[in-house]
């Protein structure tokens, strides 16, 4: 029966999210993203699962004889240190780390239990969080921590439910409660958001909760077709993850915000899997088929640009991390298998890459600069307005100088060809008007002009693009004395 209930909730989701996005879209290629490499371990046996919280980075040293360890390493001394271990046999797993803390799973040879772990990295006081006594059953993996939140899965619970344990007040919540298997827990750096997947069989689908205050809401459906989704992460904003959904370019990475909204695939060529999300930037691996050698990649979401991060044919890169420096810096980290199949190596790169758009080209984020689509990399302001001379309507610059500002401003947007030349023709047309004499015939093109601007769909031209000549046309009216 619980299958069928499933059944029919999926299919209304369906009805939704269909067997593809709400939309895609295709990355702008940034090329390279360069920086500085970083190896922190290349030492014998296999290091794996890393992970980076600014200037630490976490990885396990698997041994599958005496139990494996859990490292960290400090980019700033290049010292690589072991978490302190347990008793003898004990083995720890699966380490998160964020602000010089690190959480990991411990399981136990005296009593068997998978134990969620922290551990301070200042004061070097290792806590359990949430023990049980005997004999409730215990066993927690996959534990990840933001802010004030530590989730991990609990796989005594249910058949695998999601747990998040608040620092502060001590007490852990069951996010999930269900019949199927919650897996895979993300956790937002604040620590108010949590995603996870979903799965019956082999089909998985992304579910999240978001607190408000102390209270967590209920579990709701970010994605849900009849195809695997897996692999999620989340930034607070935006939560992101892998499907297995046909498209045109086989398995991509989608994301969707956090607050709701629609669903956006990277539509990229070959098959993209495990995304991770830090600020508004993506890393995830890429290969040509779904198991071919894989490099790094990364997606700045404000910039719609992919940067290449690795390009080793031979190796294959995975398990990424990634996270935004408080300088703007990105540092990704991964696994390679550089020495054998099965055994891996951990490396990084730390580089610097546009996080923000520049519309005009003048190296100045448009959110700092005062003439965003007009290039001023001086910000020259003679009247102290706020306003840039260079697109600034009362700083003495005639009106012929102001539309042929306005004609570069079009030409710089890249839009459709059709309506560029209809704007164009506008512009031009009142220029011809305003060397006539003729101020009245070049206040109506103006007028043609911002209603045409105006009327243009969201999918053809951004808000501040939009809003930008809407601005600078009617700063030219003014000019002209437009009524």
């Amino acid at each position: 029966m619980r299958g069928i209930v499933r059944a029919a909730a999926i299919a209304t989701a369906m009805m939704v999210v269909a067997a593809g996005p709400v939309s895609a879209v295709t990355p702008a290629n940034g090329g390279v993203a360069g920086g500085t490499a970083t190896t922190i371990s290349d030492g014998p046996g296999d290091q794996t699962e890393p992970h980076v919280g600014g200037d630490l980075a976490v990885y396990t040293e698997r041994n599958f004889v005496e139990g494996s360890a859990i490292h960290y390493f400090d980019f700033l001394t290049g010292v690589d240190r072991i978490v302190p271990a347990g008793a003898p046999s004990d083995s720890d797993n699966l380490s998160d780390v964020r602000d010089g803390r690190i959480v990991f799973s411990r399981t136990r040879a005296l009593d068997g239990k998978t134990a969620a772990m922290l551990f301070d990295t200042v004061s070097g006081v290792m806590t359990e969080l949430d023990p049980q006594p005997q004999p409730v059953p215990m066993t927690r993996f996959g534990t990840v921590l933001g802010g004030a939140t530590v989730a991990f899965l609990e796989l005594a619970a249910g058949n695998g439910d999601i747990l998040v344990n608040d620092l502060t007040t001590h007490t852990t919540t069951n996010l999930s409660q269900s019949y199927d298997a919650d897996i895979a827990p993300a956790v937002a750096p604040t620590g108010n958001a949590v995603g996870w997947a979903r799965c019956l069989g082999s089909d998985c689908d992304i579910l999240q909760a978001v607190r408000s205050g102390v209270t967590w809401g209920a579990p709701t459906v970010v994605a849900a077709t009849l195809y695997r989704e897996g692999d999620p992460d989340t930034d607070g904003t935006t939560i992101v993850y892998d499907s297995e959904r046909p498209s045109a370019t086989g398995e991509d990475v989608y994301l969707k915000p956090v607050a709701g909204g629609a669903e956006v695939a990277l539509q990229l060529a070959g098959s993209q899997r495990y995304p991770r999300i830090s600020r508004g930037v993506v890393s995830f691996e890429s290969s040509s088929t779904a198991d071919g050698t894989a490099d790094l990649w990364i997606y700045v979401i404000a910039t719609n640009t992919l940067y290449r991060v690795t390009d080793t044919p031979t190796v294959n890169e995975s398990l990424s991390d990634i996270d935004i420096l408080p300088n703007g810096a990105v540092r990704v980290v991964w696994a390679a298998n550089d020495e054998t199949s099965v055994e891996h190596d951990v490396f990084a790169r730390t580089f610097i890459v546009p996080l923000t758009a520049d519309s005009d080209g003048d190296g100045l984020a448009d959110p700092v600069d005062n003439c965003p689509l007009v290039a001023n990399p001086s910000q020259a302001d003679r009247d102290g307005d706020g306003i840039g001379d260079a697109c600034d309507p009362l700083d003495g610059r005639p009106p012929q100088q102001q539309l042929a500002e306005l004609d570069a401003m079009v030409h710089a947007l890249d839009l459709d060809k059709g309506i560029a030349t209809s704007l164009l023709v506008k512009i031009q047309g009142a220029s011809r008007d305003v060397s006539a004499g003729q101020t009245s015939s070049a206040c109506g093109k103006l007028d043609a002009f911002i209603n045409e601007v105006t009327a243009l769909p969201s999918t053809k031209i951004s808000a501040n693009a939009s809003a930008a000549l809407i601005e600078a046309a009617r700063q030219v009216k003014t000019g002209l004395g437009c009524p």
